[in-house]
């Protein structure tokens, strides 16, 4: 156990350069999703409105009464680096990427209301972002930490006689 732990000790330089990595890939797919998504993920409060001309004044919003119709985001939003960047990390470490992927699926549009599975070849973005960026990495951070307990225990740098040897003794 105390093993590991020296292991891991020493491994934090490398684990700092594979968290600059990690931020790298996620500002490269933060500015991938400023470029593919800025200003098509408003929609209007009123589902029968087709775009963004139609979502003026008061109207039915399905709540009973009339009600402001607004021309808004979702709760997230590309249309700043800060904003692409922070719905990027969230989608990469939390699970609520499905949301906004199925949001980028809908749109139709630069002021157009979205329709569901409207552009569906969104989808390859956020599997290319969460494989790259998370599976990826995750391997390289464990491959490192157990390429340095291997070279602690010295089984990294013995050739295949030499182990063979040290597990017959």
């Amino acid at each position: 156990m105390q093993l590991i732990f020296e292991a891991l000790a020493k491994v934090f330089p490398v684990i700092g350069y594979v968290m600059a990595l990690c931020m790298f890939t996620t500002t490269l797919f933060a500015v991938l999703g400023l470029h593919f998504f800025h200003g098509l993920l408003y929609r209007c409060n009123k589902e029968s409105a087709i775009g963004k001309s139609d979502c003026v004044g008061h109207g039915n919003t399905g709540l009973g009464f009339p009600a402001p119709l607004l021309w808004q985001n979702p709760g997230y939003s590309f249309d700043t680096i800060w904003d692409s960047s922070q719905v990027t990390f969230e989608s990469l470490i939390s699970g609520g990427w499905q949301d906004v992927m199925y949001s980028t699926m809908d749109i139709t549009g630069k002021d157009k209301q979205p329709r569901q599975d409207a552009s569906p070849y969104y989808v390859l973005y956020f599997l290319m972002s969460i494989f790259v960026s998370a599976m990826f990495v995750l391997k390289v951070v464990v491959g490192a930490i157990v390429e340095k307990l291997n070279q602690m225990t010295g089984r990294g740098i013995m050739n295949e006689e030499q182990r063979m040897h040290k597990e017959l003794l």
